[in-house]
């Protein structure tokens, strides 16, 4: 199966956070491109992650922030949440079966955490399709296919067509430990 028989369109709302307090706006792509850590992406490869609801954006951040924090070292961050409609043209959705199958991939819940793997993947769909971005799993909720992110590759995009004006949803604290 060609991976561009599995594009769709998909539209919705999801949601993004940035640090509580700073000027710049929830779109604002200035470090879309850095981190080496993201699943959906390499560095370099600009990119947004949206949340299905708020308890995604809770244990997507809060396992990151953990991960990223010396062993025993406590954090306290305070992140913005908006909501923001989006609309692509040109969308897989990993979190259905066929598509990990079309190139060769068991069910995503067998590779989802090996990051390697999911950025090689991120890479090959990039490669071999004009996608937009992917509907997957989150990895707080693999057992719950209505709990996701969705990934935007902004290099794929027209961000005034793709986004919808963004609406400020709430302040949420997270307070984390660094891993052992």
């Amino acid at each position: 199966m060609a991976l561009d028989s599995l594009l769709r369109a998909w539209t919705g709302i999801g949601l993004r956070h940035i640090p509580a307090g700073v000027s710049r706006g929830i779109l604002d792509a200035t470090h879309a491109a850095r981190s080496q850590r993201n699943r959906w992406n390499e560095a370099g490869t600009p990119t947004f992650y949206f949340a299905s609801d708020i308890a995604v954006v809770v244990a997507e951040f809060g396992r990151h922030i953990q991960a990223e924090l010396p062993g025993g070292q406590p954090e306290r961050q305070a992140r913005d949440v908006w909501k923001v409609p989006i609309s692509l043209d040109r969308l897989v959705d990993f979190r259905d079966p066929t598509a990990s199958a079309s190139i060769g991939l068991s069910k995503i819940d067998a590779w989802i955490g090996e990051i390697d793997r999911t950025q090689a993947t991120a890479r090959y769909v990039r490669q071999h399709a004009d996608v937009q971005g992917l509907l997957v799993p989150s990895m707080g909720f693999l057992d719950d296919t209505a709990k996701w992110n969705v990934v935007v590759y902004l290099d794929r995009i027209d961000p005034r067509a793709t986004f919808g004006t963004p609406v400020f949803l709430r302040r949420i604290v997270l307070d984390a430990v660094g891993g052992v």
